[in-house]
């Protein structure tokens, strides 16, 4: 013979308005965390800089957090040129004869690192009608933030969802 025990389980009506308001929150609060370290990245840059902008949203089976450059257009474009780099180019001189710039250059970013530093430029000087120039290592600041983030998201997120 088997011996049972039974208990019948009766679950709580799901909240569902404070279920999405509690993960809304926590889309807003990621959002504002992944601009935080992000921001450190332009924080140094001269010129045309990018405002980081956040979109949020939540449908059926996804929970997004989207967070990116936005506001200045050139901005926005050397942001891509330093997240996901460039391929080697050659640089020619358009409104003058020659170019002319200096030789010993120090990035102010570095690959998957969200700080920012003063950067350097350092003779000795050039001028020549065209450059190959090497491209540019990808910073790859977008994979690295979900990288760091996953987890903590993903936390995050069920907890929300536990009402």
């Amino acid at each position: 013979m088997v011996a049972q025990l039974v208990k019948g389980l009766k679950p709580k009506k799901l909240k569902i308005k404070q279920v999405r308001l509690n993960i809304l929150n926590v889309l807003r609060a990621e959002g504002k965390a992944v601009k935080k370290e992000l921001d450190k990245t332009i924080t140094t840059w001269k010129g045309a800089k990018p405002t980081l902008e956040i979109a949020i949203g939540l449908t059926g089976k996804d929970a997004i957090v989207l967070i990116g450059p936005g506001g200045n257009k050139e901005g926005a474009q050397k942001w891509g040129w330093l997240d996901e780099g460039t391929d080697a180019h050659i640089i020619r001189a358009k409104n003058a004869p020659n170019l002319v710039f200096q030789t010993k250059f120090t990035p102010k970013t570095k690959v998957k690192s969200f700080s920012s530093s003063a950067g350097s430029l350092a003779p000795p000087w050039r001028s020549v009608k065209q450059v190959q120039h090497p491209g540019i290592k990808p910073r790859q600041w977008s994979l690295e933030i979900v990288k760091r983030r996953k987890k903590r998201f993903t936390k995050s997120i069920l907890k929300a969802a536990r009402v």
